[in-house]
């Protein structure tokens, strides 16, 4: 599921948990003097976009589910655009797909370039642009067995 050809960017969705740290020293560069970090973690709260009638409840868990090779083109091509506006100098994109429980790390996008404002604004970038149009579903799973599909929150708005 991984995109093997995109040295010097890691661009992947995952079964299994995301490996942060493996991910935040394979952005790490000799020039690159900031790394912006985004860590997205279930909670046991419905986030945006969640139907008015399953507000209150307690989430138990989320389930991901991508149109895998489109996801993985997206991504690749939303990293080649940030770059093109950035002066970047590596950066990884991990996408959890499947069954996820409350403190387990959904993705993580961490960014390196030679100075910070490039970075917290490529990182920001994004996740932003990632969640409204990468074909990646989120579904909420509550406490009673319950179950909602959550539109990405900028399809929301």
């Amino acid at each position: 599921m991984a995109d093997t050809d995109s040295d010097p960017d890691v661009i992947a969705l995952v079964r299994g948990p995301i490996k942060i740290d493996r991910l935040l020293k394979g952005v790490s560069a000799d020039e690159a003097g900031a790394i912006a970090c985004f860590q997205g973690v279930v909670r046991n709260s419905p986030g945006h976009g969640v139907p008015p009638e399953d507000r209150g409840r307690h989430v138990q868990a989320l389930e991901y589910e991508a149109y895998e090779d489109m996801a993985l083109l997206h991504l690749r091509q939303l990293a080649n655009e940030t770059r093109a506006h950035h002066d970047l100098s590596r950066l990884a994109i991990h996408h959890r797909v499947g069954r996820l429980v409350v403190g387990e790390t959904s993705m993580v996008v961490a960014v390196s370039a030679p100075h910070r404002q490039a970075a917290l604004a490529a990182c920001s970038e994004i996740l932003e642009r990632l969640k409204a149009e990468t074909p990646i579903w989120k579904k909420e799973i509550y406490e009673d067995g319950a179950s909602a599909w959550i539109a990405n929150c900028m399809a929301a708005r």
